[in-house]
């Protein structure tokens, strides 16, 4: 039986103002070192990707030198064949949160292999004004609007998720992987045309739990960091046929948004969660369908039917799902109304007590039905979504 690959190993290390380059190289070794040990058992490994945390105040002033260790970490973290880093910051660490675009506008240009992930640390207008503001003006860096697939945004129950840009650790030398379920679950959808879809998932129910407790057991034993556990989310990749909209074609929902469209992403979140609680092994971030437009050929495709819309995406989030990820605004879209997305998915995530994001790209010079053209190997061409213009509700709470 044809394993499930590793999508990701994700690691974290920690860095402040004062920390010097051995103590980089040191936690990029340390890192280096536990990735080879997990390479012997399973070699095909997608990508090897770094969260950054960095928990001291930043200002304008002090940017330089925040900067400056990152860019020290991306040179040190090609020689161990480290593609993407990402550093986690808190709204309560900017000294000026009015500064918050600035920086972040900065630090995205100057690290091209960053992502950028923004927690809320309270649920107060003015924060969520000045997030709304930063995907603004990130979205103007370039023609397309294509640098907010860098930034993420949450309330940081995104807990040691593999996956980014809203990767979350706690601690340094932590740390989880992220599996290619989607494409195994499709497979196994192709094959077998005998068999039923519900024959097929129990099929593969069994293959996963088995697949997980074999991880799990293998990292439990074997690790030099610490292991914080796995992420199985049914998670797409652009370009091929890991993808959601296809899953669901096979389950007789022809177009996402569709009736029928919860109860299958209710079920499939159902799946993951058995197959974890029958493997014993440790989950890690979402563990779930994950709704990414832009990274997914067919529902970028089934964009043109106009069915996909933002309220819906939020309704799927309440029974799985990864918030509002991956979704092209129009580039006229007002600040408050980007801000009143932000509210409401932080406020289900809450609520729900579960890890939600934002990941949207305004597209700059383009309306609602137009078509973005990224016409990059990161992302499928889409419909432009439409978005009801909003006003922030006036609560602090």
């Amino acid at each position: 039986m044809k394993k499930i690959g590793f999508r990701t190993i994700t690691s974290s290390i920690l860095i402040d103002y004062l920390t010097d380059e051995i103590d980089v190289i040191s936690q990029l070794e340390s890192i280096s070192s536990q990735i080879k040990i997990i390479q012997d058992q399973y070699p095909d490994i997608t990508t090897l990707r770094i969260s950054i945390i960095f928990n001291e105040k930043i200002s304008i002033s002090s940017l330089p030198g925040i900067v400056n260790k990152i860019i020290f970490i991306q040179s040190i973290s090609k020689k161990f064949s480290i593609r993407w880093l990402s550093l986690t910051l808190n709204s309560d660490q900017f000294e000026n949160i009015e500064n918050i675009p600035e920086i972040v506008k900065t630090i995205i240009l100057k690290i091209p292999n960053i992502f950028v992930h923004l927690v809320v640390s309270k649920n107060i207008k003015s924060v969520f004004e000045c997030f709304a503001k930063t995907i603004i003006e990130v979205s103007r860096l370039s023609h397309n609007g294509f640098e907010n697939f860098r930034l993420g945004i949450s309330n940081g129950k995104t807990n040691n998720t593999p996956f980014f840009p809203f990767t979350n650790f706690k601690d340094k030398l932590n740390y989880s992987v992220g599996l290619e379920t989607l494409k195994d679950l499709v497979d196994e959808c192709h094959a077998n045309p005998e068999l039923t879809m519900t024959d097929k998932l129990l099929k593969y129910l069994k293959k996963l739990e088995l697949t997980l407790k074999d991880i799990n057991e293998f990292l439990e034993k074997n690790s030099i960091l610490e292991y914080k556990g796995i992420d199985a989310s049914l998670a797409p990749i652009p370009k091929t046929i890991q993808s959601i909209g296809l899953l669901y074609e096979f389950f007789g929902v022809s177009t996402l948004g569709n009736l029928g469209s919860l109860s299958i992403t209710s079920r499939l979140t159902d799946f993951i969660n058995e197959s974890f609680n029958i493997s014993k092994a440790k989950k890690a971030g979402f563990n779930g369908v994950m709704f990414s437009p832009l990274e997914d050929d067919w529902l970028a495709k089934q964009s043109v039917e106009g069915k996909l819309n933002i309220e819906k995406l939020m309704l799927y989030s309440t029974v799985c799902g990864c918030g509002i990820d991956m979704l092209p605004l129009p580039g006229d879209v007002f600040g408050e109304t980007i801000a009143s997305l932000i509210c409401d998915v932080i406020t289900l995530s809450y609520k729900l007590n579960k890890p939600l994001g934002i990941r949207v790209l305004p597209i700059p010079g383009k309306l609602s039905n137009d078509k973005t053209n990224f016409n990059h190997d990161f992302l499928s061409d889409m419909k432009i979504i439409n978005i009801n213009d909003a006003i922030l509700p006036k609560i602090n709470f």
